[in-house]
């Protein structure tokens, strides 16, 4: 879950009282207007949507701006980027609805990257090379690493969600909305793993994407700097589906307790292998484990532990209208994940920017980007602040229970 950050510029106190506007209370307006659900499908209704970017744009927002998507809707992060996109269409149905952007339309453009870097890489060449003001990317690692240096080179801000390992954050055009996992393991995971005095940790962790590997390694210099036992499994690609020999060599280590960064399906294909096993011990995880993702383990997956920076019932006005909006668009049936949350926070931080800018001129946009992040707002999540154009927390930790997350304290 490895994920979008912002720079930094000088803004009017009168830009920012209008830019810092919550997210209103909006149910009765996000309900039935043909607009809203047409933006709500991610189709929407121009063909040229942005069709001023071009660097002599003029001022004002044209009657339709589009915004290219480059995700993972299908494969082996395909859990992660659906959950965003309905997080994204939230924001997009409330925004429109609440004419937030005045008689400007706001409407996103999917491209499914398959959760392949070429496919990404592709994508993202045809936003550079379109009218778009900015982009959103896709939120599996290896797709945002062939991304970004494309998006960047193309002078493309674009903002990136989950997707937080080393090369996703390159330059003044690319924006992390998510803290990278090794920056959340010790004040989390650590944290609890020495409150709770384990003495051997088991890692599970897959061994070909680096928003996996870097946060492992933080993990093991951390055990190794507290006297806690690391057991590593060092043959685990992304692709992996049999998890037979590995987890035997685990659960045959009985260690304290172990550490899991898997993709989707993995983690629970992985720890049923163990539970088998006769593992019987403390699983802790990432923000993978999110969205839902535990549930088909039943109640094998209670007392699993894991840090998010979003759990469905934080306080927070604009956590409240996020919520109520997301039942109303998709039902009851789940909370939304982290992953939702997460792309509802980065369709806001674009629309305020587009606001802000006051045109689809993709220099006065990353002007505008840069403000916001300098200001900071309130979001899904909670207050979004940034450094260095990635955000900062918050750093949650999470237990799963009876198919629901409770919010632990950190020790």
């Amino acid at each position: 879950m490895s994920i979008s950050g912002k720079r930094r510029l000088v803004v009017s106190k009168g830009a920012v009282a209008l830019l810092l506007l919550p997210a209103l209370a909006v149910l009765s307006a996000c309900s039935s207007s043909a607009s809203s659900a047409s933006a709500s499908s991610g189709s929407g209704s121009g063909s040229g949507a942005a069709s001023s970017a071009s660097a002599g744009a003029a001022a004002g927002l044209p009657a339709n701006v589009q915004i290219p998507v480059i995700q993972n809707l299908t494969g082996d992060a395909g859990f992660a980027g659906l959950d965003t996109q309905q997080g994204q269409r939230v924001a997009i149905a409330q925004i429109n609805s609440t004419h937030y952007l005045g008689n400007t339309t706001l409407s996103l453009k999917y491209t499914d990257t398959q959760s392949t870097p070429q496919l990404g890489a592709e994508a993202a060449s045809s936003a550079v090379n379109s009218s778009a003001p900015l982009a959103f990317g896709p939120v599996g690692t290896p797709v945002s690493i062939a991304v970004a240096p494309i998006v960047q080179r193309g002078g493309l801000p674009t903002i990136f969600t989950s997707a937080s390992g080393p090369g996703v954050n390159l330059g003044a055009n690319t924006y992390t909305l998510s803290a990278p996992y090794q920056d959340v393991i010790i004040p989390t995971l650590g944290a609890y793993l020495k409150a709770k005095g384990i003495k051997s940790l088991g890692i599970m962790s897959n061994t070909d994407n680096p928003g996996a590997t870097v946060p492992a390694q933080v993990l093991v210099n951390f055990a190794n700097q507290n006297g806690i036992k690391t057991i590593s499994i060092g043959d685990l690609p992304s692709t992996t589906t049999d998890f037979t020999a590995s987890a035997a060599k685990i659960a045959a280590a009985k260690p304290s307790a172990v550490y899991m960064l898997l993709f989707g399906t993995e983690n629970v294909t992985a720890i049923r292998q163990l539970r088998a096993d006769g593992y019987t011990g403390v699983i802790v995880g990432t923000a993978s484990f999110g969205g839902g993702g535990l549930t088909p383990l039943g109640s094998a997956a209670n007392g699993i532990v894991y840090f998010t920076d979003y759990t469905a019932g934080l306080p927070g006005a604009v956590n409240k209208t996020f919520t109520a909006l997301y039942t109303k668009m998709y039902g009851t049936a789940s909370p939304p994940s982290d992953f939702a949350a997460e792309g509802y926070d980065a369709v806001w931080f674009g629309a305020r920017a587009l606001k802000l800018a006051d045109s689809t001129n993709r220099t006065k946009v990353l002007a505008a980007l840069q403000s916001v992040a300098a200001t900071g707002f309130q979001g899904a999540v909670g207050t979004v602040t940034f450094k260095d154009r990635i955000e900062q927390g918050p750093f949650l930790l999470v237990m799963w229970e009876n198919g629901k997350e409770m919010l632990i304290k950190i020790p």
